[in-house]
């Protein structure tokens, strides 16, 4: 299950979920992509590694 801290594959690199977000009928994930730069990204194009 991704929650807050889950590492994600998205786009072929890997982030750190910042937090999720409920936007209408789906919902949206928050990844730190460095620089104090986050981007929401919807939960259905990221993949979850089993650690």
């Amino acid at each position: 299950m991704i929650k807050k801290g889950t590492v994600v594959r998205y786009k072929r690199h890997l982030y750190s979920v910042n937090c999720l977000k409920r936007k209408g009928a789906y919902v949206a994930a928050l990844i730190r992509l460095g620089n104090n730069r986050h981007e929401e990204v919807p939960f259905e194009q990221l993949e979850e590694l089993g650690v």
